[in-house]
């Protein structure tokens, strides 16, 4: 996931990938007075980019602007099987009662 604005990306069902520039330009139609959701990016390193030097400008930055209120991303390596249990664990703990969700990260990472 990460690289510049067309190689940064989502991969969606079938195949499919949506771009930080796709992202980015359905943004700009959205209604700003929508709710807003809360993304996950469970894979690693889910929140940088290396091309362009604008590290500003990553899937977590394009999917705020598309309206989610929050993201949650790694900056950094990680393997997949701690990966998938953290990710279980903080959907258990979001869903489990009134946690916002930095609440539920931080008790699923303890």
């Amino acid at each position: 996931m990460i690289g510049s604005l067309s190689s940064s990306y989502l991969q969606l069902a079938g195949n499919e990938h949506l771009t930080i520039a796709q992202i980015v330009a359905q943004a700009q139609a959205r209604d700003a007075t929508a709710d807003g959701f809360l993304a996950v990016l469970g894979a690693c390193m889910s929140d940088l980019t290396d091309v362009d030097h604008e590290e500003a400008l990553t899937l977590a930055s394009a999917l705020l602007a598309a309206g989610a209120s929050g993201v949650v991303g790694a900056r950094w390596p990680t393997d997949d099987r701690p990966t998938a249990l953290l990710m279980v664990m903080f959907h258990h703990c979001l869903n489990s009662g009134p946690t916002r969700p930095a609440e539920a990260l931080r008790a699923a990472q303890t």
